[in-house]
């Protein structure tokens, strides 16, 4: 996981994005507009991946994919 900082030619932070690196692609997981929300998204994010990977799901082409072929989108990370 990497946090990316959106801003302006003037230095004025627009919000925090969290991306997912994963097969040597970057996918944005989501946009927070504040710090604070960015660390709570974040812990829970990296706890519902570490779930999904302990139910035998595997990540693949921007998806979550389960050992019965059911596919979850990259938006499941997020609440």
């Amino acid at each position: 996981m990497t946090t990316v900082v959106r801003g302006d030619s003037n230095m004025d932070i627009g919000g925090y994005m969290l991306i997912l690196h994963a097969n040597g692609r970057m996918y944005n997981v989501c946009e927070c507009k504040t710090i604070r929300k960015l660390l709570e998204t974040r812990e829970y994010v990296i706890s519902r991946y570490t779930d999904l990977i302990d139910q035998g799901y595997v990540f693949r082409d921007g998806q979550f994919v389960g050992p019965d072929r059911i596919s979850l989108p990259l938006e499941s990370l997020t609440r």
